[in-house]
């Protein structure tokens, strides 16, 4: 606000990119009121499970002025791609971990005020944890394995060698993913924060 104090309000823009990020309590401070010219920029708008948090955004920014679908995006100015799920089970332990915190969010979500903002932080940290146990389930390895050993061997087929794969994991879970895919014979680099704009080149 400080940085702000000279320009004059009424020609002073501010341009928040991923802008839900800016709907979390501890954040909210950066929506100056001192901009009367505000644009929010995002893919996801409304914050999951935030609703009070999706609201002062939506205040802030005077709703939403411009949607632009997936659908639409899709071969226009994101590269066209096919999406095929493979359904895997959770083990047992992952299993009785995310019934644990299911009964935990139910219980806290029935007791969750819109004035409790500690209760609904809470909530919103067991979501999360919960939504980590399927992220990084076990049983996704084994899987992503079985379907490079395929591609592998239809890139043999056909005399060509499989590369430019994308394998996006769970944080904490690259190093392993990494490895095993390394064990296939395929050559790998690991693409994190901390690999430097050179490397990353």
């Amino acid at each position: 606000e400080q940085s702000l104090k000279g320009l004059p309000q009424e020609s002073t823009m501010l341009i928040a990119d991923e802008v839900h990020s800016l709907g979390a309590p501890r954040l909210r401070d950066a929506l100056l009121a001192r901009a009367s010219i505000r644009l929010g920029l995002s893919a996801t708008p409304r914050r999951w499970y935030d609703q009070e948090g999706t609201q002062a955004l939506l205040d802030y920014f005077d709703g939403i002025c411009f949607e632009y679908p997936l659908e639409q995006a899709i071969g226009t100015f994101l590269t066209p791609y096919r999406y095929f799920p493979i359904l895997t089970l959770l083990t047992p332990n992952e299993a009785e971990e995310y019934e644990d915190l299911s009964r935990r969010i139910a219980k806290l979500a029935s007791q969750v005020s819109e004035s409790d903002a500690d209760a609904e932080e809470r909530l919103k940290r067991l979501l999360l944890q919960r939504s980590q146990i399927v992220s990084a389930a076990e049983n996704k390895c084994p899987l992503l394995l079985n379907l490079l050993k395929k591609q592998i061997i239809e890139c043999q087929d056909a005399g060509v060698e499989l590369q430019d794969v994308l394998i996006y994991c769970a944080p904490g879970k690259h190093r392993e993913i990494l490895q095993a895919v390394s064990s296939l014979g395929l050559r790998c680099h690991e693409f994190v924060h901390t690999v430097s704009m050179e490397n990353r080149v």
